[in-house]
């Protein structure tokens, strides 16, 4: 991917540089680009000279990224090299008919480095751009379990590299094992390979072993984990630990079996990374991390946040306690501890978890805010790294976008938002029929056949986050009720607005059935239903249904992709498939339990189901 190089520097004329063939151009002041990236290196001119040499300082133990461009023909070719202490690494070769565009990330120390460009057979370097960025992680590659919510699952490496998440990471954090990456490639090109544990296998095992948690039982314990022993890995990510109490006791042990661990030439160049909530409380828990923060390691904060209802409220929030604030109270405790920090967002998006709970909101805009604020607010000025939690609770499109925003300001190190879409969606009014009916159209198929209802806790069950990072406390809970009847469907819609016409949009609904819910005795069956709308036309592939389990409720997650022809449509919604409508999931080769009254102009289902519909998101869809 091409990165942005200045026009004017890209169009210079070759030049003779001035000075000597090989000698090196010193290192050059640093331009911090956002509080992420600082850019260590831009070459001005081209390079012509068959050997130069160009000196950068890395302002911390980290990773860079290194791009360089070069337009080469016949046996003309461009290298790139980047001394190391370990020896000569090849960043780049230029050759004819491969790319015009290189790039690698590599971890170095911190200090002065130095890159040899070689220029063969007349060839040009056109840009060399050296910057330090920050540790970019993706969670979790081989967590295949719940990565049922989109027709692109599984997220194996293979998918991630097409979806552009792999040249846009520097770290992978590794649930299980993935035939489709070739670990020793991705470890030869400069990327490093944690493996996950979890804090409940450790209490799990000491009770089993009926000893005490003492540091000799957490250094056995901690030193057996593959992501320490095996000399194929780089160490360890451990949910999680928490200033709330709860761990109180055992962080001295942890304390002291962390300074045997790293003490251990076996663990030299291993990191033990651990996931961290509000840590700041516990004078305990603090000591643990600063000994981990001496050792090389990060700490990995979890936070979690929840779509707000308006623009305003959100970057308060973002700037409040849901961000900046929470760095602010960690920085009273150990000064710049943001410097050894990765901040863990949340992009849970779609079933069994998701933290786009406000279909009024368009959540790829609250990603992006996110990441806007983390790359601009002082408070996360020199953060080390970021992440996005985690890939089996995100739809494909949000992983997309997420490769996207790290581009942006991680890589890019940009200031401004990527995108230009608002944060309230105006497409429809009251999708979650909050404001009962109110914007839409209902049309009974008879008397007490529909009705907008309310059930205490229902949001939370429709896999929202809800209570939680700023979650509205009973979101969701009300929903529009139908009474499927025999002769007549129960349809219901509303105009929609502020389209772009040819532009790729989502349609989203969430289905339950009422005496499902009320007896609380459910069947695991996809709900069918009738989705009308006109001036578009339907994307199948990109479309899919999703059954998904909740306290002992079985609801359907439908999820439709359209392009439109106008800038205008109406919706329709109906509980009967009809034989006109554009939603066909079975022609789709979608698997699931498809009920056998499906038949097109019939009802989709047993005369007398009560359905409950609600979550009605509809925003753009990124397409590439």
């Amino acid at each position: 991917m091409e990165i942005m190089y200045r026009t004017a520097r890209l169009a210079a004329t070759v030049s003779a540089l001035v000075a000597m063939s090989g000698l090196a151009a010193p290192a050059v002041e640093p331009t911090i680009l956002n509080n992420l990236v600082t850019e260590l290196l831009d070459l001005e001119t081209p390079q012509t000279q068959a050997h130069r040499q160009y000196n950068f300082a890395n302002p911390r133990a980290g990773w860079i990224f290194v791009s360089s461009a070069a337009a080469v023909r016949g046996a003309q070719s461009v290298k790139v090299i980047l001394h190391t202490a370990d020896g000569d690494v090849e960043l780049a070769a230029h050759r004819d008919g491969r790319m015009a565009v290189h790039e690698a990330m590599r971890h170095l120390p911190a200090g002065e480095h130095t890159l040899s460009v070689h220029c063969e057979g007349g060839a040009a370097l056109h840009g060399l751009v050296v910057r330090a960025i920050p540790e970019i992680v993706y969670p979790g590659l081989g967590y295949w379990t719940r990565q049922a919510m989109s027709r692109q699952s599984p997220y194996d490496w293979a998918f991630l590299k097409r979806i552009g998440i792999a040249e846009n990471i520097n770290v992978i954090l590794e649930r299980n094992f993935d035939a489709s990456l070739d670990a020793v490639q991705w470890r030869q090109q400069g990327g490093k390979i944690l493996t996950r544990e979890g804090t409940h296998v450790m209490i799990k095992l000491r009770k089993e072993s009926g000893q005490p948690f003492t540091a000799d039982w957490a250094y056995e314990f901690l030193s057996g984990r593959p992501g320490l022993k095996r000399a194929d890995r780089d160490g360890i990510m451990v949910s999680e630990f928490d200033g709330y109490g709860s761990q109180k006791d055992e962080y001295p042990a942890l304390t002291e079996a962390t300074q045997r661990l790293f003490s251990n030439p076996q663990f030299k160049g291993k990191v033990f990374n651990p996931y961290t909530v509000v840590l700041y409380r516990d004078e305990g828990g603090m000591a643990f991390v600063r000994e981990l923060i001496k050792a090389g390691s990060k700490i990995v904060e979890e936070r979690y946040l929840s779509e707000q209802p308006t623009e305003a409220e959100a970057t308060a929030l973002l700037s409040g306690w849901g961000i900046a604030n929470l760095m602010k109270q960690y920085q009273k405790k150990m000064p710049d501890i943001q410097k050894h920090m990765i901040w863990n967002l949340g992009y849970m998006s779609a079933p069994p978890e998701s933290l786009n709970t406000n279909p009024a909101v368009n959540y790829k805009v609250f990603m992006d805010m996110q990441l806007n604020c983390i790359a601009n607010n002082p408070a996360l000025a020199g953060l080390y790294g970021v992440m996005w939690y985690h890939s089996a609770y995100a739809d494909e499109e949000t992983l997309r976008w997420s490769a996207k925003l790290f581009r942006h300001y991680c890589i890019e190190g940009r200031r401004d938002m990527l995108g230009s879409d608002p944060y309230i969606l105006p497409h429809i009014e009251n999708p979650d029929f909050a404001d009962g009916a109110s914007g839409w159209n209902l049309s009974p198929a008879t008397t007490g056949s529909m009705a907008v209802k309310h059930a205490a806790g229902y949001g939370r069950r429709q896999a929202r986050y809800i209570g939680q990072s700023g979650a509205i406390e009973n979101q969701g809970d009300y929903f529009l009720w139908t009474k499927r009847h025999a002769d007549r469907p129960n349809t219901f819609s509303q105009p929609i607005k502020a389209l772009e016409p040819g532009r790729l949009y989502s349609l989203k609904v969430i289905t339950a059935d009422y005496q499902e819910l009320l007896s609380e005795k459910s069947t695991r069956a996809a709900h069918q239903l009738g989705i009308q709308i006109d001036n578009a036309v339907p994307a199948p592939r990109r479309s899919f249904q999703h059954v998904f389990g909740s306290d002992k409720l079985w609801l359907t997650y439908h999820f439709f992709v359209f392009r439109t022809k106008s800038d205008t449509a109406t919706l329709t919604i109906s509980d009967w498939v009809s034989d006109d409508h554009v939603y066909w999931p079975s022609e789709w080769g979608i698997q699931f339990n498809i009920e056998k009254w499906k038949k097109p102009g019939k009802t989709g289902g047993p005369v007398g189901r009560e359905l409950m519909f609600s979550f009605i998101e509809l925003q753009p869809y990124l397409e590439d």
